[in-house]
């Protein structure tokens, strides 16, 4: 089926393979019970209306999709420029992402590599993490100034929720 969501899209722009560095500076930390799947967006009262929307965590593929552990809602969320149906849903897809963004991450610690950057696509092999050839999103860049290692936060691209117009 067509998967039209942005991560899913992107040419990775780095292959991460621990077997061939001879270890692993992986960590991975997937905290499912500060995850939300569930996040509703209400804009203030415009002339009358008020508008809202509700971001589900739909991703049949995600562990933390609401089909598989039951909907777990993030505080409710009013904005300001909530004047349309459309910004409510903007900043409840972004919200919902977020939250699954902190909640499933992973850290990996390796060689500065300056193209590296936030919010793109690379993939991982971990064989001993359970992370086989796995696509995450870079979430944090840690680059230091002088001689170090390069702190990466990533999150698995499944575990996201997909946007409204996306199907698996």
């Amino acid at each position: 089926k067509f998967i039209s969501d942005e991560y899913y899209n992107i040419t990775p722009i780095w292959f991460y393979d621990d077997t061939k560095i001879g270890g692993s500076n992986i960590s991975v930390t997937y905290d499912h019970t500060k995850a939300t799947n569930v996040q509703r967006v209400s804009g203030n009262n415009i002339e009358g209306n008020v508008y809202s929307y509700t971001a589900k965590n739909t991703n049949l593929i995600s562990p933390i999709n609401i089909y598989l552990v039951g909907e777990k809602e993030g505080e409710e969320i009013e904005i300001e420029n909530g004047n349309s149906a459309y910004k409510c849903q903007q900043r409840a897809e972004y919200e919902l992402k977020y939250s699954t963004m902190n909640a499933c991450s992973v850290s990996l610690d390796g060689v500065p590599l300056p193209h590296i950057d936030v919010d793109v696509p690379i993939i991982v092999n971990s064989p001993i993490n359970s992370l086989n050839n796995t696509r995450m999103v870079v979430t944090d860049v840690t680059i230091p100034l002088g001689v170090g290692e390069m702190s990466l936060s990533l999150t698995n691209v499944n575990y996201i929720p997909l946007e409204a117009s996306c199907t698996l």
